[in-house]
């Protein structure tokens, strides 16, 4: 962040459900009146509970299809509106390469990236036209403590180890590697 004010730029954190319409417009609300239109929105809450589809609960899947595919319409149906009477705007989800490729033992977060990938696809041919883009990001695996928690969900019901879990992972990726996450600004 400090990068950001060193050139005269702002960052502000708020909190907001994005499961929860509601509180989705109200966000909208504040920001409209603080700062104004948004004119790029990044779509990037995501969750990705690992286990088989046999054992996972109902919750987990009303859950992961709720933050991850009806949050990220919630928000788009809030913003897009604004991007719209301006005349421009950027709309970038954050999908993954679940949208494109199935993994197994996580279904529902595959069953809403794919989600997430086709109402990218639909909004982006409704806008083109109207000064809007939308587009997806399909990043891979994440090193982070979700990832982790997830190999080691995984190996607990295959047998595996953490690390040969990770290595899975990572093999799916054209780079063999799982993504570094961004270092923290300063």
């Amino acid at each position: 962040m400090g990068r950001l004010k060193r050139q005269g730029g702002q960052a502000l954190a708020f909190c907001c459900d994005i499961a929860d319409r509601k509180q989705v417009a109200n966000f909208h609300t504040m920001i409209d009146d603080r700062v104004g239109t948004v004119q790029i929105l990044i779509n990037s809450a995501g969750i990705a509970p690992a286990g088989s589809f046999v054992e996972m609960s109902d919750a987990v899947w009303d859950d992961v299809l709720t933050v991850n595919l009806t949050g990220t319409y919630n928000c788009c149906k809030t913003f897009l509106s604004g991007m719209l009477r301006s005349g421009w705007g950027r709309i970038i989800n954050i999908a993954s390469t679940a949208a494109k490729v199935a993994y197994s033992h996580v279904s529902a977060y595959t069953t809403s990236k794919y989600g997430v990938l086709g109402l990218t696809r639909s909004l982006s041919l409704e806008t083109a036209k109207l000064g809007v883009t939308v587009n997806a990001i399909y990043p891979g695996y994440v090193d982070t403590e979700l990832t982790r928690e997830n190999a080691r969900r995984m190996g607990d019901k295959t047998g595996k180890g953490i690390e040969e879990v990770l290595k899975l992972f990572a093999e799916s990726s054209p780079q063999k590697r799982l993504i570094a996450p961004p270092a923290r600004a300063g």
